[in-house]
């Protein structure tokens, strides 16, 4: 008598290897509902990657911004490997504007696609010819052409617009931070209006955001309100913020936002060794982490969606600061200054509101009288 082999019946025949159970039920995870984890994984997601394109921010910190453009399309491909369903959106965040750049809108997908036409026509009527120069321009025209298809490609696309934009001029109004808050109110309404095609389509869709960001200065001349707006409206419509912080400091904006919206938060800190070099060569305080390790960062932390997220053990999340920024100085305050015209915070004092204009009054401590009958300061 001859024993089975693993997965194989007594007769030969294949069978898939039974669990640890003898009565042959269904292993599961304790408390697991299947139909409910049968939808999670059937479920595609939207993914809104705003990517900080800050040229003056990466410069401070000494690192260029291509080798972290590589890992994020990188990343993009494992994202729309996990299911035929997903999509991607990204947006550049500039000092000078904030952009979607993919998907492209209508006119610039037909403009390509007749550029693609036409140096294929071009190649096919040239084909005749003979000579050194027209073997040249053969050449020419099949570059063109491959270099036209892969900007049909997503991650051919987002490269080609992120490396467009990313050198743009800087404005000359300073302070050039970035515009994270149109950039979030870009996002929205993307996801609100994939939402509502996928209601109609009867295809729900799981939308979240991550916001790769480099300047942790972010809150003045009037961004505070829009952003805080943006973090509410982002947790109404159930979406989740995630933040990649490439930055010495703290994002407090971002903190509350993935606390408040069920996200991730993470800040890539500088090793013993890296602080301990930057010492020494710079004699300055130790920037940003390079980008080694960055790509494994963002597939480990960031890839999962939020059904996988729960059976994983993620990083813990630091205390939040709730405290709010004011405008002068974009720093948390415990007490402060508020405008009672545009709700402006300051740390100290102001004559006149930076953000609206509006004076006010010098107003005169209350004059009270004293037992003698005489006037004096309250």
């Amino acid at each position: 008598r001859t024993l089975p082999i693993f997965g194989m019946d007594k007769k030969g025949s294949r069978k898939p290897p039974l669990p640890a159970s003898s009565s042959g039920a269904e292993f599961r995870w304790k408390d697991e509902d299947p139909q409910e984890n049968e939808d999670e994984q059937a479920k595609p997601e939207l993914l809104i990657l705003i990517f900080d394109l800050n040229p003056a921010q990466w410069a401070e910190m000494n690192q260029s911004i291509m080798p972290t453009i590589e890992r994020t399309l990188v990343f993009v491909n494992s994202f729309l490997l996990q299911h035929h369903g997903n999509k991607i959106c990204v947006i550049a965040n500039h000092p000078a504007k904030a952009e979607v750049i993919y998907p492209p809108p209508p006119k610039k997908a037909r403009a390509f696609k007749r550029e693609i036409t036409e140096l294929s026509l071009k190649s096919k009527t040239e084909g005749d010819m003979s000579g050194a120069m027209v073997k040249m321009s053969k050449q020419e025209l099949r570059a063109r052409r491959e270099q036209a298809m892969m900007k049909q490609t997503p991650t051919g696309r987002i490269s080609t617009e992120l490396k467009r934009i990313s050198h743009l001029p800087l404005p000359k109004i300073k302070p050039r931070r970035s515009r994270l808050a149109g950039a979030l109110s870009l996002a929205l309404c993307y996801a609100n209006r994939a939402i509502a095609d996928a209601e109609t389509k009867a295809r729900p869709i799981d939308t979240r955001v991550l916001v790769i960001d480099t300047c942790a200065n972010t809150g003045g001349d009037g961004d505070y309100v829009p952003i805080m707006n943006c973090i509410f409206s982002a947790r109404k419509l159930g979406i989740r913020i995630d933040a990649l912080v490439l930055s010495a400091n703290e994002h407090f904006f971002l903190q509350q936002a993935a606390d408040l919206t069920g996200g991730m938060y993470l800040r890539r800190k500088c090793s013993e060794n890296e602080q301990s070099n930057q010492m020494m060569t710079t004699g300055t305080s130790p920037q940003p982490s390079s980008t080694k390790g960055l790509l494994q960062t963002m597939e480990m932390i960031f890839l999962p969606s939020a059904s996988v997220r729960r059976r994983l053990k993620m990083p813990r999340a630091a205390d939040v600061d709730y405290r709010a920024c004011c405008f002068c100085h974009s720093k948390p305050i415990d007490t402060g200054w508020v405008c009672p015209v545009c709700l402006a915070i300051y740390c100290s004092a102001q004559p006149m509101c930076d953000m609206c204009k509006t004076r006010y009054p010098h107003v005169l401590k209350r004059r009270r009288r004293n037992q003698n009958g005489r006037a004096q300061r309250a």
